[in-house]
């Protein structure tokens, strides 16, 4: 049993212990279904599944049996058929339960690459939506040769300000190989790369430049990164976005260690360049 599912069966027990317990000839029965559903649970944790079929089948009327269902089928999701899960949602639709399973479901159906039944199960997670499920339905786009939106959908992946999940980078094969991948592209990826830290994937794509000014200038990133006092040695003097990046990267990093330092060089490069009055204010908060 994983770590991530002991620890939900630890905050059910705790929710069920506690639950009220009336003071009416009702009690007794309701204490028993509370041990009942305890012992149901430590039974699914230990894989005793005729065991726990016994407790559960008497606990069909306790309020919390839905969330016994849940466990129970998660813990067996890879080998549900679609025919189990697609009936405890219907079940359970009023419930975020049903919610809860699709997820799970997806990635059986993604690791099965049954995509166009992916297709029909699937939905955004919420807002930001998951982004393995959201590479897989990108995955499935291409499976099914819904190429224009499969394309869009790799887009956006590529686009966010995030670390891609292992199962995005096939999906971003497939978009380059289709064309898609325009040197701008690659250039906005990289910069994000760099902002958030992420050296070893800039590198990787860095590999993929053309331009011969952006390979010098991530060169230069890359080495002001390592050591910002090398940042008044760098060509950066012209004034334009991708170097004024490159500058305020520099006296972040530098600020962390020297902060009286940090200042200086920052009212240098400040006169010589015009950053926006965000970038000054983003930037001097910081120090």
């Amino acid at each position: 049993m994983t770590q991530r599912l002991s620890f939900v069966l630890g905050r059910v027990l705790l929710l069920v212990s506690l639950l009220p317990v009336s003071f009416n000839a009702g009690a007794q029965d309701v204490s028993a279904q509370r041990q009942a559903f305890k012992a149901a649970l430590l039974l699914l944790e230990k894989q005793q599944n005729e065991e726990y079929q016994g407790f559960a089948n008497g606990l069909k009327n306790y309020v919390l049996f839905p969330y016994l269902e849940f466990l129970a089928l998660k813990a067996r999701i890879k080998t549900a058929t679609d025919t189990d899960i697609e009936a405890f949602m219907k079940r359970y639709e009023k419930l975020n339960l049903s919610q809860r399973i699709r997820p799970l479901w997806l990635k059986q159906l993604a690791e099965r690459g049954d995509w166009p039944r992916f297709l029909e199960v699937y939905q955004p997670v919420d807002e930001q939506d998951n982004s393995a499920l959201a590479c897989f339905k990108a995955q499935a786009l291409f499976a099914t040769g819904k190429l224009k939106s499969a394309a869009y959908a790799a887009k956006t992946l590529w686009l966010k300000n995030t670390a891609p999940p292992p199962v995005c980078q096939e999906v971003f094969v497939l978009w380059e190989e289709k064309g898609h991948l325009t040197q701008d592209l690659l250039w906005k990826r990289i910069v994000m790369a760099m902002e958030n830290q992420r050296l070893d994937e800039a590198k990787t794509l860095g590999k993929k430049l053309k331009n011969e000014k952006q390979q010098q200038l991530l060169q230069n990133w890359e080495a002001v990164h390592e050591d910002p006092q090398v940042l008044a040695g760098q060509n950066l003097k012209d004034d334009n976005e991708d170097n004024r990046r490159v500058l305020r990267y520099g006296i972040k990093r530098m600020a962390k260690k020297d902060v009286e330092q940090a200042w200086i060089f920052w009212d240098i490069f400040k006169e010589k360049h015009k950053f926006s009055k965000k970038e000054i204010n983003d930037t001097e908060q910081y120090i």
